[in-house]
């Protein structure tokens, strides 16, 4: 008769965090899914895409809330979930179960609109000869930094505005001279009109970009 013998099989991975875990406003979260069979190598399928194979009995993987499969309403396409199966083979032993690991991650909120002081409200700020109209920009979610952009009255398309836009760092001077358009006075008033339009954003690492926010400011200046 002829003899046979049993393989014993590989241990199934296992995942850390563990199967099923949801990550809240995060834009990536780290996985790792590892063997207790340290000579085992791990292969893994993410959402059905080529399997991978691992360099040993633990793999190391991001998943990203911004996903081509994203779920959620509005900009609301918030949602991403993941399914991973794996394997673990080794010499001379059977291959192990499959294992198939779920989680899911929901993107961070936006940060809030930049605010500006003064408010840009239609009027004309008439400064005096060489003076300035000072401008604030604030960000009210904690830790955020408005960015921004000047820009002419008449520009034809909104600048993007983005965290590697001018980092705003005090009060911003407007007036005529310093205007991306500036116009003369009129009637021999020797003065100078200037309009500047500022275009912001509030960006947090733990946030997504805010909305653009834009005020138009007309600064005349008066002797």
């Amino acid at each position: 008769a002829g003899s046979f013998y049993v393989l014993e099989r590989v241990p199934t991975p296992v995942s850390q965090p563990p199967s099923g875990s949801v990550f809240n406003n995060v834009f990536t979260e780290a996985i790792t899914i590892s063997d207790s069979f340290t000579e085992s190598i791990i292969t893994y399928q993410l959402d059905g895409q080529e399997p991978v194979e691992c360099s040993g009995s633990k793999c190391n993987l991001v998943l990203s809330s911004d996903c081509a499969a994203a779920t959620g309403s509005s900009d609301n396409e918030t949602e991403c979930s993941y399914t991973i199966s794996a394997t673990a083979s080794a010499p001379e032993r059977a291959i192990s179960h499959s294992a198939v690991f779920h989680f899911t991650l929901t993107k961070p909120p936006f940060a809030s609109s930049p605010t500006f002081s003064p408010a840009a409200d239609g009027n004309v700020s008439v400064v005096g000869f060489d003076e300035s109209l000072p401008v604030t920009i604030e960000c009210s979610d904690p830790g955020a930094v408005p960015h921004y952009v000047l820009m002419p009255d008449d520009a034809e398309e909104k600048p993007e505005v983005t965290e590697y836009s001018a980092i705003y760092e005090g009060p911003i001077l407007l007036s005529p001279r310093s205007s991306p358009g500036m116009e003369l006075g009129v009637e021999g008033m020797g003065g100078k009109d200037g309009v500047t339009v500022i275009h912001a954003v509030c960006y947090s690492p733990a946030l997504r970009l805010s909305p653009v926010a834009s005020a138009r400011y007309d600064v005349s200046e008066r002797a």
